[in-house]
């Protein structure tokens, strides 16, 4: 798939977050019926995690998955369960063999790795480290521990590359 630009993401994440409850409930349930089995993957890894970060992963796919889905005018693909845990399993290994001991973060390595949608990355990883953002309420932030937002980002990474896939 050609760059998602800017503008699109910049819309999706706004579309969505000033859709209805019920709206986005049933978009949510479309999403899922879609693409059952990249959902399942994403949930079933962000299970160990605290509610408020189980919650943003969930919420942060679902952005991204609306974001690839209004870049095209195709239906995106199903996704299957060998190509997701495939690519997993390739951005963990590019990780781990990654140099720990230079000042290279996790989200560096990963940026490196996404070239191919840097608004959509940008996007994620913005809304990860939002915890100190004066435009978000107080109430609505969410503080990850270091462990939380590199499961996070590692899944979200997961999610955009399979998607990119799918869509070319």
């Amino acid at each position: 798939m050609e760059c998602i630009t800017e503008k699109t993401v910049e819309q999706t994440w706004q579309a969505i977050a000033q859709m209805a409850p019920d709206a986005a409930a049933s978009e949510m349930m479309s999403f899922a019926s879609d693409q059952p089995h990249l959902l399942g993957f994403v949930t079933a890894f962000l299970d160990d995690l605290q509610d408020d970060a189980r919650d943003m992963g969930t919420y942060l796919l679902f952005v991204v998955y609306k974001m690839f889905e209004n870049s095209t005018n195709d239906k995106i693909p199903r996704i299957q369960p060998e190509t997701i845990i495939t690519q997993y399993e390739a951005n963990q290994e590019f990780l781990l063999s990654a140099d720990m001991d230079n000042d290279t973060s996790m989200e560096e390595m990963a940026a490196l790795e996404s070239s191919k949608q840097p608004w959509v990355f940008q996007y994620v990883t913005d809304a990860l480290l939002e915890e100190d953002d004066d435009d978000v309420p107080e109430e609505e932030q969410v503080s990850l521990c270091e462990e939380e937002f590199g499961e996070i980002l590692l899944l979200l990474k997961t999610a955009m590359d399979v998607l990119d896939a799918a869509t070319n």
